[in-house]
């Protein structure tokens, strides 16, 4: 079970989607963290120093470094897909990612900060027809321990079409 730190869990319970959920919050994209786990396709392109994966989700795109690098210095830029270095364990990709700017969880007021750290490992199943993922996540300044999620996506022939959020889903949440 997660379990937030006292900061975290006083501001989730605080959290009204009516005060967040407005015309002009409601098609701000979420980071990896929570995006990771959503029911939009992806295509994944691979080559031999660099993975990129495209979501439909918010049209995020993600480039997985494979070519040693480290990750950069803390004061570099941090933003909602972050900086991500992968390596090859066997057939399972591992992608540790950082500097992933603060958004949500679990998209009912529980926030992780920019100092979020992902290792997700990716692999196929289902005869090369699943793709697999455990993502895990910790942050030091909103979680007692770390969490985690287990997603598989099933290969289909879906295309990947522009992601067009229309704000006034926010009136779902608006209170009559």
């Amino acid at each position: 079970m997660l379990r937030p730190k006292p900061g975290a869990a006083s501001a989730a319970k605080t959290w009204k989607p009516e005060h967040e959920m407005t015309v002009d919050r409601v098609c701000l994209p979420p980071s990896i963290v929570y995006a990771m786990q959503g029911p939009f396709p992806m295509e994944i392109h691979q080559g031999s120093d660099l993975i990129v994966m495209r979501l439909e989700y918010y049209d995020m795109v993600r480039l997985v470094f494979l070519d040693g690098r480290p990750h950069p210095s803390a004061n570099a830029p941090h933003t909602k897909v972050g900086h991500s270095v992968g390596r090859w364990d066997g057939s399972t990709l591992v992608v540790d990612t950082t500097h992933l700017s603060a958004s949500t969880i679990t998209n009912n007021g529980l926030n992780h900060t920019d100092k979020v750290h992902v290792i997700e490992r990716f692999w196929l199943a289902n005869g090369g027809k699943t793709l697999m993922m455990l993502q895990e996540f910790e942050d030091p300044d909103a979680l007692e321990n770390r969490g985690a999620r287990f997603v598989g996506w099933d290969r289909g022939n879906d295309f990947i079409y522009p992601y067009e959020c229309d704000p006034s889903f926010a009136a779902n949440y608006q209170k009559k």
